[in-house]
């Protein structure tokens, strides 16, 4: 399967970079090229929720991250090379461990 270029560059920014910012830009532009397709904006969403537990609004970071699993789950276990079947299998751990991540937040600012 052929994927668009800005799909590729996310996949470098997210994966090989890990620079969430730099994925918000590209992906940002083929989502809105692709008719805002929710599949492409569930991966946006968890690239901002990246960016956002980076610099500690895990709030914000929870947030995106549900709304995220959200506008996956009607996709299939794999699509345009991901595995969004595992995202789906995790999503419990992954909200628990930024639960802890508030709570310790929450526990260093009182």
């Amino acid at each position: 399967m052929e994927y668009p270029y800005q799909y590729l560059l996310f996949l470098y920014y997210f994966n090989d970079k890990r620079d969430y910012y730099e994925c918000h830009d590209v992906m940002e532009d083929l989502w809105l090229e692709e008719q805002r397709n929710l599949f492409l904006q569930g991966l946006l969403q968890i690239a901002v929720g990246l960016y956002h537990f980076r610099w500690n609004n895990i709030p914000g970071s929870i947030l995106l991250f549900e709304g995220a699993v959200a506008k996956l789950e009607p996709y299939p276990e794999m699509m345009r090379g991901i595995h969004l079947g595992k995202i789906r299998r995790n999503r419990q751990n992954i909200f628990r461990n930024l639960g802890i991540m508030t709570s310790i937040l929450l526990i260093f600012m009182i």
